[in-house]
């Protein structure tokens, strides 16, 4: 069954093909741009009450029985976090992840060169926002955009919702017809996990003795509710740990928790306060601590794990070693500038490129794109992939 699509979908597709070779309306060779998209952090104490409201009422993020709620639950939990949150920014002098995902476009266009394409950045929670990257492209669009957002791993709470408000503000300013290779994920790239295991060896190598540290993973957290949904994103973090392991040779234990609870509904366990309770009672006393799913410092790594929970090993005898952060190590710039090679180079289906389904990551005929849910593992299709023209591709 085909799912409706969305007010103002798109039919027709500006890029024509003569030989296979994709040419704009004009006839010249296609111009791609490239999208870079990130959750945001509030950069001085003004800026934190907005961004815990924005946080709140994404749909994809919080789920209400009634959006008309959304709104009014946004203010009221914004207006009443916004102290003790802005106390733990102020306390870490407000996150550096905004700057770093400019240097992190600026690192990537140093690699691909002379021949890089127009970059914009975009934010979900602050400024720059998502509304204002759109505004940008609207001013000279490309014949076609690749959209990266800096999750390794595929959530329809990070990823998705990223993709869901580029894929509107798009269709706001009349760019709906704009062909959008998105990418889904990149946990599985080789120089993205030689980036963590270099990380996770330079911070082995400061310790006594490595055989007897523990590594312990510690992603960010996810309402059980998304998991039971079919949401990728807690097999991809395990996917992740046992690619990291396979080739690591590490000599010692290892664990998965997860940290950044909100609320009082049930969140993927165990969490992280618990697992550091539970190694300090087994006996350990370092822990190598990878923070996976952060691609860069935020709170959730300068003050959760290194102030609240370095506190609490502290006191049960223990303490952490977090690895730093990916940030612009060379590996991990590597891999985002192959990510964008390979899908800049796919501007095949009329510029969109190959559909992979957001949950199996397999390439799949388009013809399941445009289904409510894919038919191998039943995970529901993304808004923002509906609203993609459709395009015209021989049954296999």
């Amino acid at each position: 069954m085909l799912r409706t699509r969305p007010r103002g979908y798109a039919f027709a597709c500006k890029l024509r093909f003569i030989d296979g070779t994709p040419l704009s309306a004009n006839g010249a060779a296609v111009e791609s741009a490239v999208a870079i998209l990130n959750f945001g952090a509030p950069t001085k104490a003004e800026e934190v009450e907005p961004f815990l409201y924005e946080l709140f009422r994404d749909p994809d993020l919080i789920k209400l029985p009634l959006g008309l709620l959304q709104e009014r639950f946004a203010r009221l939990i914004s207006a009443r976090r916004v102290k003790r949150v802005g106390h733990e920014y102020a306390r870490i002098g407000y996150a550096p992840l905004v700057p770093t995902t400019f240097a992190q476009v600026e690192a990537i266009r140093a690699v691909l060169g002379d021949g890089a394409p127009r970059f914009f950045v975009g934010m979900r929670y602050t400024e720059p926002s998502i509304a204002k990257l759109v505004a940008q492209i609207r001013l000279k669009p490309p014949d076609r955009l690749v959209a990266l957002a800096l999750f390794p791993q595929y959530s329809s709470t990070t990823t998705g919702s990223s993709f869901n408000v580029l894929s509107r503000e798009l269709g706001k300013v009349g760019l709906g017809e704009l062909p959008v290779h998105y990418v889904p994920a990149f946990y599985e790239h080789p120089r993205y996990l030689a980036a963590l295991r270099a990380l996770i060896e330079e911070r082995a190598a400061a310790l006594p003795d490595r055989a007897r540290a523990h590594v312990l993973f510690s992603a960010h957290g996810l309402p059980s509710t998304y998991y039971r949904a079919g949401d990728p994103y807690p097999d991809q973090i395990k996917d992740t740990i046992r690619l990291l392991m396979r080739d690591l040779g590490w000599p010692g234990s290892y664990s998965l928790a997860y940290q950044s609870k909100v609320g009082p509904v049930s969140w993927l366990r165990p969490s992280t306060d618990e697992e550091i309770l539970r190694l300090a009672a087994n006996g350990v006393r370092d822990a190598i601590v990878v923070p996976l799913s952060f691609v860069s410092d935020g709170l959730e790594t300068l003050f959760e794990i290194d102030v609240t929970f370095g506190t609490l090993a502290r006191s049960r005898g223990m303490t952490l070693h977090r690895i730093r952060a990916l940030d612009t190590h060379p590996d991990f710039i590597a891999c985002l500038a192959e990510v964008l090679e390979a899908a800049l180079a796919d501007d095949s289906y009329q510029g969109i490129g190959k559909y992979r389904c957001v949950r199996c990551l397999l390439p799949r005929h388009h013809e399941r794109r445009m289904r409510v849910m894919c038919p191998d593992c039943s995970f529901s299709v993304p808004d923002y992939l509906l609203r993609l023209p459709p395009v015209k591709e021989p049954l296999r």
